[in-house]
């Protein structure tokens, strides 16, 4: 028999968000986290580029675009490449750009940049999966205010209160890990959690 990763409704409910979003005529806000590939929080921040390519792929399928911040740019890069990834896989490559990712340096720029972001984007869904600090309280609030369906995790247990209380659905703790994994489609990070 073949183990499986337990359902998380938290990543299932990202086509909900999605479906919303494309019939609202909105994009879809998607971060992987303010953590950086090269420090303690790689695991983290890979978990929220794997979450990423997953709600792009989504989002590609249904012809809506993706917005996605990021404050490392280490992480641009990588984060450009998950989303063109999944508008290629999806037929779709001729609508991604390379804008859909924006570089804005961490502190109170990002903080003024995803309000802006949620004002005149309007997302339909918001899913922020990955290293949060402080600015996920701006970030969920700026969702919430437009009416954005939010879908969130960290492992940073300090913030929990916050992706509880703001969030329509959440992960929590090494539950962000194993999103990671199970929306990878490459079967080591996959075999790590069975």
């Amino acid at each position: 028999m073949v183990p499986t990763i337990r359902r998380l409704e938290a990543i299932e409910a990202i086509e909900e968000g999605v479906g919303r979003s494309a019939e609202m005529g909105r994009p879809v806000f998607a971060g992987p986290g303010l953590g950086q590939i090269e420090t303690f929080w790689a695991a983290e921040t890979i978990s929220g580029l794997n979450v990423l390519h997953y709600t792009a792929r989504k989002a590609a399928k249904v012809g809506i675009d993706v917005i996605s911040l990021v404050v490392r740019t280490s992480v641009l890069p990588l984060a450009q490449a998950a989303i063109r990834l999944a508008y290629l896989l999806e037929g779709a490559a001729e609508r991604y750009r390379d804008d859909m990712v924006r570089f804005v340096p961490y502190g109170m720029a990002y903080d003024v940049t995803i309000m802006g972001i949620a004002e005149t984007e309007r997302p339909g869904c918001g899913v922020i999966v990955g290293t949060y600090w402080h600015p996920a309280l701006y970030t969920i609030e700026a969702l919430n205010t437009v009416g954005a369906m939010v879908i969130g995790g960290t492992t940073r247990t300090v913030m929990t209160p916050f992706f509880v209380g703001g969030c329509d659905y959440f992960l929590m703790g090494e539950e962000v890990l194993a999103a990671g994994a199970y929306c990878s489609e490459d079967p080591v990070p996959k075999g790590s959690f069975e």
